[in-house]
């Protein structure tokens, strides 16, 4: 399994890992799970927002708790499940919010990622 970041992901990781120093730690726990649960594990904590028609590609919103904030989970993450390959699966960490700042993902991002795959 092979973990990549878009550069806005990157620029968000960075900026919010200056304020909440525990935040690069509790990404790697995250990257841990989705090792054994790409596919989420049902609960509340994942919501599939996007499934292409045959199931290779699928876009998640995980919560993502905060060590620096006693686990607190104010911070969401998307993220692609990429299939397609059967011998590389990718994930593909599209983008990184406080929920405090804003109040859902970025439906524009996402479409932009789908069509660069395209």
């Amino acid at each position: 399994m092979e973990f990549r970041q878009l550069q806005k992901f990157s620029k968000e990781l960075k900026r919010f890992s200056k304020k909440y120093r525990s935040l690069q730690s509790d990404l790697v726990k995250l990257q841990d799970i989705l090792k054994v649960l790409p596919r989420g594990n049902g609960e509340k904590h994942w919501n599939r927002l996007h499934s292409s028609d045959d199931g290779n590609i699928v876009i998640f919103k995980v919560r993502l708790s905060c060590a620096s904030l006693r686990g607190q989970s104010l911070f969401r993450i998307i993220y692609a499940y990429n299939a397609k390959n059967k011998e590389v699966v990718l994930i593909d960490f599209i983008e990184l919010y406080d929920k405090g700042e804003k109040a859902n993902e970025d439906r524009d991002l996402i479409k932009e990622y789908l069509d660069s795959l395209i």
